[in-house]
């Protein structure tokens, strides 16, 4: 399997008491992540389904990536927390892109990779941090620790080869 780790694009500012599931991506989110999707599309050739968290700034990132790729989309409850089983058994197919939120994409590409999950607590627990459209490229089996890391890509370096 080719795993597609997304992180969403660049979102409205948290208000004070508001939603944070409801932020919303800023007009030059939207841009950059149009941007991204197409640098994406140059790397990865085709991608045939696209997952995401229920948040908006996600739902938003996924339906530009899906787009490009011209493929389904799907909501996935677990892309808006901390990766569990349930996120693991949505691991499926040959090409898959998750679009979700960090700190929760790093610490699955970490347990997938090295077969370990980041433990809270941890003065110095390992890390590995997405930047707004990064993407982590993972192939293998979806396992704990039956993945390597293939490529990571920052956000601003997609959208330099999107705008080619």
């Amino acid at each position: 399997m080719d795993l597609y780790l997304i992180r969403h694009a660049p979102a409205e500012e948290r208000a004070p008491g508001g939603d944070d599931r409801l932020r919303a991506l800023t007009r030059p989110g939207r841009a950059r992540a149009r941007e991204a999707a197409r640098g994406l599309r140059r790397v990865a050739g085709r991608i045939e389904l696209v997952r995401h968290s229920p948040w908006t700034r996600a739902l938003e990132s996924a339906e530009i990536v899906a787009r490009r790729f011209d493929c389904g989309l799907e909501v996935h409850a677990a892309l808006a927390r901390a990766p569990d089983e349930a996120l693991l058994a949505a691991l499926d197919g040959e090409r898959l892109a998750l679009v979700g939120h960090e700190p929760w994409l790093g610490e699955l590409a970490l347990w997938l990779s090295l077969g370990w999950r980041v433990r809270a607590g941890l003065e110095r627990p390992a890390a590995l941090a997405l930047t707004k459209c990064g993407v982590a490229h993972l192939r293998g089996d979806p396992e704990p620790g039956a993945m390597r890391l293939v490529a990571l890509y920052t956000g601003r370096d997609l959208a330099r080869l999107g705008r080619r």
